[in-house]
């Protein structure tokens, strides 16, 4: 099994990032078209989306996930000027 290095994830994700541009820029641009309206009503584009949001997923290692599961509760950033 091909296990990604840091840098693989982070092009990865960047490639996942960049994907969904030309759907942004055809329903932004040009909503009523039907080749919109053809590919927003497929699930292809969506599905290999989640698929690679998945695969990132799974691939990360044990730290990554450990930060997630405990952020620090401190009073930094927004959460401190609400009180």
């Amino acid at each position: 099994m091909f296990i990604p290095t840091a840098t693989d994830l982070e092009n990865i994700f960047q490639v996942a990032n960049l994907f969904v541009l030309p759907f942004w820029g055809l329903m932004v641009l040009l909503p009523n078209w039907s080749l919109t309206r053809r590919v927003m009503q497929s699930y292809v584009p969506f599905a290999a989306l989640a698929s690679l949001y998945v695969y990132l997923f799974v691939t990360l290692d044990g730290g990554v996930l450990e930060a997630f599961s405990d952020p620090p509760t401190g009073t930094h950033g927004v959460g401190g000027y609400v009180c």
